[in-house]
């Protein structure tokens, strides 16, 4: 009998491997693998609803594991759940059906929970690598609010008349640091 292996493919926006990518590298493990049929489970792109609903590619994959392949090809394991409870659980499944996991990143074999450690940092920057892309395309801004113009310019007066940077910052209603990268990024001299 020939060997079927399933290739499990997730998108992300934390993930700098495209769908297409890791398909393309999981083929190759599965042909290193002598794998003869490569079976796909590909998730679509996550959308609200496809959070609120789960992972239905993943869901099929742990459906069918153990009767239609005992040999699953992932990117990296962490790809098969969305945050470490989720991964336990599915790989937890995987074992009770008696299917190994290789990853294609790292070319082998998931040696038991030892991944798992590696996985939470990366849910950790998945999670606000995304929460980031929200943020931005809702019109959110991120870093230190801008300085109103007039208080720079006060600062500006003020190191001109020869304030030192601490009277500047009282004067202008600004930080000692701001006025500081200021007088820096004018070329005025410091003052002993």
């Amino acid at each position: 009998m020939h060997q079927i292996i399933a290739l499990y493919i997730r998108p992300s926006l934390a993930c700098n491997t495209s769908p297409d990518e890791q398909e393309a590298l999981g083929r190759a493990a599965a042909l290193t693998l002598n794998g003869v049929e490569v079976r796909i489970y590909r998730e679509a792109p996550l959308t609200p609803r496809a959070r609120r609903d789960g992972l239905p590619a993943r869901f099929a994959l742990i459906r069918d594991a153990g009767s239609k392949f005992n040999l699953l090809v992932v990117y990296e394991v962490g790809r098969l759940g969305r945050n470490l409870g989720d991964l336990t659980d599915a790989l937890a499944q995987l074992a009770q059906r008696g299917v190994i996991v290789h990853e294609a990143a790292r070319a082998g074999e998931v040696p038991g929970w030892a991944a798992l450690s590696a996985a939470q940092a990366s849910y950790r920057y998945e999670a606000v690598a995304e929460g980031r892309a929200r943020a931005r395309a809702a019109g959110v801004r991120f870093g230190r609010p801008r300085l109103p113009p007039e208080r720079v310019q006060r600062a500006r007066q003020a190191l001109a008349d020869g304030m030192g940077v601490r009277a500047a910052a009282r004067a202008a209603g600004i930080g000692v640091a701001s006025v500081t990268r200021l007088r820096d990024a004018i070329g005025m001299p410091h003052h002993p």
